[in-house]
């Protein structure tokens, strides 16, 4: 655990108090705020702030969009549980992270941090040109605290602000076409001028620095120089009020905004991440006598965040509707062999998330001999509110700029118009749990605890929930996508002993079992992707005489780009879901000791050793629904260079709408895709 003195000086990149649980032993981060706790998974652990989850809506670290935590200065304790938590902690698998917030006291007291640097003693990386100066660079970070009395011995405040503003220049490389190939001149000697309604869109590839031609090079390398800027501003106060010496109220609130914007599309767009969070607190504690006390907590948490927004752009092009395949969107993604172009500035695969909780608690601690006991209950009411499109705008694929410049199309797939993937899902979680330390002896404390939490089948506000509940299921079914486990009583056992009596070693050692709740976020694109609330499409066409037969043809003239819809309604690709409908119990066995000695003179030694193990954990698969080699007389053929080509929903395998020499045939034959969640994973730690 760290202190308050500890959190204030502990050297933290960035004054991110999430990156404090990275000095704690048995504790790997990952990328932004991916943080596992002693071999369980990111999404496992619970973040508490003055004993309220504020995990965000992917059930990981909170953070901005910057991937910080500011508020350093506004922590008063900071502690980090990394294996077997007690059965007062519930919503987590592995470990628990609580902080908090600093309150006010009977003195003013502030506070006031100033951190700025700049790219005047940086050095330039591998791909800064030579003779070019060293890119721009800067990074300020500043914010101050205030806390004092409202009225003395009785009512208190705290207030912390903190910000972050940093914008820094990278150079990467990437490939455009060569002079040559922009004006219809191909390595392999072929000419095709392209129409000026091609030259629209290659006015968005940069000039390249080859000039390409017969026997050279369709494609060039170029340097790209952009930068990445990040803004965060973060606010937290705290009030608290004495009703007297038995009952102390606390509360607090927060609010942190970020975004994250850099370049894309070969710089011509500026693509964006936003995120805007707050959490309300609210705590009272009352203490009835010397053995009995109770303390109640109450909360609200809500977390917006949006990527992939176009929040600038370098070429009209990209927001020219003529260029698009689909209705009121600009141009679709394009891939043309070794380069790509898109999607437009309104075409983009906007995925965007609400989401809300509503907490209470309740824990009653009683003291009787040698025994405390702890008892309480738990309740959160999660409220996710979502959108993730996939290909909304479509996506074509060409085999090369010169099959683009002659509008010969291998593929066209799109998410069906008319058809939204905004989702309302709701789920309730509750749990209740007895805990009794045992002190038996002065120097030996055994810890006996068990709880039971469950998580409720998830709903949507709207019924737009359906699946396949087999695999080989024909139609899918609608209605709540599983049934989660109702066995889920933990229990959990730790003793802590010194074994000589004389406070200066610890031997510590405990065992428990935690439930891997089927929460929300495991499901984030299965909830929206079930057939027939949801609708994607793919259509496919031979670009070369060698590939097509009688059922495989070319595009027709003049598909690109308006035609696309049209083809893929006309030949049905049904996309969905499969979820294991009753799912076993998914949980970890956590177990550890651990010896501690002081030596002396400030000194002190640990060992330890920590394991887990994870048992019908949640898996994901794209897409189960895979080609099947069909048995020949020569054997399973399966030709990977032959193009298939989507099945008419319900006809029999081989069916005359694949390509014949293509003798595969689907798990499912009435739909395309299938995505799949089970609960089938496990784990070794």
């Amino acid at each position: 655990q760290l202190t308050t003195l500890q959190a204030g000086v502990a050297p933290l990149r960035g004054a991110n108090p999430v990156g404090q649980p990275a000095i704690s032993p048995r504790l790997e981060s990952g990328e932004g705020q991916q943080i596992a706790l002693s071999g369980g998974r990111p999404e496992m652990l619970n973040f508490l702030l003055n004993g309220i989850s504020i995990m965000d809506y992917a059930n990981t670290s909170p953070g901005a969009a910057t991937g910080l935590n500011l508020g350093v200065d506004s922590i008063q304790e900071f502690s980090v549980i990394v294996s077997t938590p007690p059965a007062g902690y519930g919503r987590t698998a592995s470990g628990v992270v609580t902080a908090a917030v600093r309150p006010g006291t009977n003195a003013f007291h502030g506070s006031g941090i100033a951190f700025f640097r700049n790219s005047a003693l940086d050095a330039k990386n591998y791909f800064d040109a030579i003779d070019a100066s060293i890119p721009p660079f800067y990074r300020h970070q500043y914010g101050g605290s205030i806390g004092g009395p409202v009225k003395k011995d009785s009512t208190f405040f705290f207030f912390d602000y903190e910000a972050l503003r940093q914008s820094l220049t990278q150079t990467s490389t990437g490939t455009t076409i060569s002079e040559a190939a922009r004006a219809g001149i191909f390595a392999n000697g072929d000419v095709v001028p392209p129409s000026a309604f091609i030259q629209k869109y290659l006015g968005l590839f940069p000039t390249g620095s080859c000039a390409g031609g017969v026997g050279g090079s369709d494609t060039c390398p170029i340097t790209l120089v952009g930068a990445l800027n990040l803004t965060e501003t973060y606010y937290i106060g705290r009030l608290d009020h004495k009703f007297g010496n038995s009952d102390n109220f606390d509360s607090s609130y927060f609010y942190d905004t970020g975004s994250q914007g850099s370049p894309g599309g070969l710089n011509t767009f500026v693509l964006g991440d936003i995120t805007h969070r707050q959490a309300v607190t609210l705590e009272e504690t009352h203490i009835f006598n010397s053995r009995l006390a109770n303390s109640w907590r109450g909360g609200y948490t809500r977390t917006y965040a949006s990527d992939t927004h176009v929040l600038s752009i370098s070429n009209p092009a990209l927001a020219d509707p003529t260029l698009g395949s689909i209705p009121g969107l600009d141009m679709s993604t394009l891939g043309l062999g070794n380069v790509g172009l898109g999607p437009g500035q309104n075409a983009q695969d906007v995925t965007s998330f609400n989401f809300n909780t509503f907490q209470i608690y309740d824990d009653l601690i009683y003291t009787r001999g040698m025994h405390t006991l702890k008892l309480g209950g738990s309740f959160e009411f999660d409220l996710d509110n979502y959108d993730s499109p996939n290909q909304h705008s479509g996506v074509w694929n060409f085999n090369s700029l010169e099959d683009f410049y002659k509008g010969n199309p291998t593929s066209f797939g799109a998410q069906i118009p008319g058809l939204t993937t905004e989702r309302n899902a709701r789920q309730k979680i509750y749990g209740v749990y007895l805990q009794d330390d045992i002190r038996l002896r002065r120097n030996l404390t055994v810890n006996l605890g068990l709880r039971y939490e469950r998580a409720t089948s998830p709903t949507e506000a709207h019924g737009r929930l359906a699946d396949l509940r087999n695999i080989t299921d024909p139609v899918s079914t609608i209605g709540s996508l599983y049934i989660p486990s109702s066995l889920n009583f933990s229990p959990r056992i730790g003793f802590a002993w010194d074994p000589f009596g004389d406070g200066k070693t610890s031997v510590r050692a405990a065992f428990g079992i935690y439930d891997a709740l089927p929460l929300l976020y495991e499901l984030a694109n299965r909830f929206n992707r079930g057939y027939p609330f949801y609708q994607q499409g793919l259509v496919s066409w031979c670009s070369t005489p060698a590939a097509c037969t009688p059922t495989f043809q070319p595009a027709l003239a003049g598909v690109f780009p308006k035609g696309g819809l049209a083809a893929l309604q006309s030949v049905p690709s049904i996309v969905t879901v499969s979820v294991e409908h009753n799912p076993h119990r998914s949980y970890l066995t956590q177990w550890n000791l651990n010896v501690q000695r002081d030596l002396g003179h400030n000194l002190t030694a640990q060992i330890g050793y920590v394991g887990s193990r994870g048992t019908h954990l949640s898996n994901g698969d794209y897409d189960v629904n895979t080609y099947v080699p069909q048995m020949t007389a020569q054997g399973p053929f399966w030709d990977p260079a032959l193009p298939a080509q989507q099945p008419q929903p319900g006809q029999p395998c081989p069916s005359a709408t694949r390509n014949p020499a293509q003798a595969l045939c689907f798990v499912n034959d009435n739909f395309a895709q299938i995505y799949l969640s089970k609960w089938n994973g496990i784990s070794f730690y």
